[in-house]
């Protein structure tokens, strides 16, 4: 037998109306840290594609994925089990599937 580690993150939102909705369910200490962490976070953008256009991303956008991928890994200490040439081996092959 092989051993399998994973690492997954998941949130479902049970209803939620906004993020203050949410803080709500924390007590005061936990509140308070998300809320300095968050200040602290300023600045940082964000932004979505859709799965059909992401083989015509920029290189560079792949390879900014790769390392916040890496990073959370690592953060958990885990090791990533993807690497960068698979990663653009599936560029390619979703671009010639388009």
């Amino acid at each position: 037998m092989i051993v399998r580690n994973g690492v997954q993150f998941r949130w479902e939102n049970p209803g939620y109306r906004d993020f203050a909705d949410f803080l709500a369910t924390f007590n005061h200490d936990k509140r308070k840290k998300v809320k300095q962490e968050r200040r602290t976070r300023r600045g940082v953008r964000a932004s979505r594609s859709r799965a059909r256009s992401a083989p015509r991303s920029p290189p560079a956008d792949w390879a900014f994925f790769y390392r916040c991928y890496e990073h959370t890994y690592r953060d958990h200490h885990s090791t990533p089990y993807l690497t960068p040439g698979i990663l653009r081996a599936h560029r390619r092959r979703a671009a010639r599937q388009r």
